[in-house]
């Protein structure tokens, strides 16, 4: 009796045993399909993104235009992104420009401020103004205002890095789920690599992005000489 009972206690526990082998092994697969969908949807945005800087490139070489070549890749990027989505922009026209001009203005002035309140020199806080553009136009726009172009790439790069990085739990915290102020927040905040973000999230999100980009490039362009002039004098 007592053989027998032991017997069906040590087939209970092979089984237990086993079910619990193979809850393991159901659940790490679960886990390996989970991060390898995410790691080729990263790949497939670098692909994406390094194809239009490549041809970006081919038209900065072809065409006696003082445009960088970067500036080329984002804006056949945000043409491509575009199709199909140019009825929902026009719909939101006025809302997508003043979004970006908020965007825009905000970075310049929170890096003038933070400068003045931490008592950076000016040509520090010069160099940190074009933080949120791509580094195509940033380097441009710090040399032309007499900025450190080393320190000006230094900071784009850690924006664009940051940005991508707290973009989701930003957008949780603050309950933020329309697609086109999702596109826009990373594209005039992270530039390009928020962009690549922007595309994970979704097409709108990513057309978006793509325009906050070249609509913030041009204003920043714009802006940073006359912050310079007047604020920093």
């Amino acid at each position: 009796m007592c053989l027998h009972v032991a017997a069906n206690l040590h087939i209970l526990d092979i089984r237990t045993m086993t079910l619990d082998f193979w809850n393991m092994v159901n659940f790490e697969v679960k886990l390996f399909r989970y991060y390898e969908g995410k790691i080729m949807n990263y790949l497939k945005e670098i692909m994406w993104i390094a194809a239009f800087t490549f041809v970006g490139e081919v038209l900065n070489n072809l065409l006696p235009l003082p445009v960088p070549a970067g500036v080329y890749g984002m804006l056949l990027l945000l043409f491509a992104l575009m199709i199909g989505i140019v009825k929902l922009l026009m719909d939101n026209l006025a809302a997508v420009l003043a979004s970006i001009t908020a965007g825009t203005v905000s970075s310049l002035l929170s890096i003038l401020l933070m400068g003045k309140l931490f008592g950076l020199s000016n040509e520090h806080i010069t160099t940190l103004l074009p933080k949120s553009i791509t580094t195509a136009i940033g380097m441009g726009v710090s040399q032309e205002a007499g900025g450190i172009v080393t320190l000006t790439v230094a900071g784009i790069v850690m924006t664009g890095i940051l940005g991508n990085m707290i973009a989701e739990t930003v957008f949780h915290v603050f309950h933020i789920d329309h697609p086109i102020a999702r596109g826009l927040a990373l594209g005039t905040s992270a530039h390009a690599v928020g962009t690549a973000k922007a595309l994970e999230l979704g097409e709108i999100e990513g057309a978006m992005s793509s325009l906050s980009i070249c609509v913030a490039g041009v204003l920043t362009v714009i802006l940073v000489p006359v912050i310079s002039g007047i604020a920093l004098q």
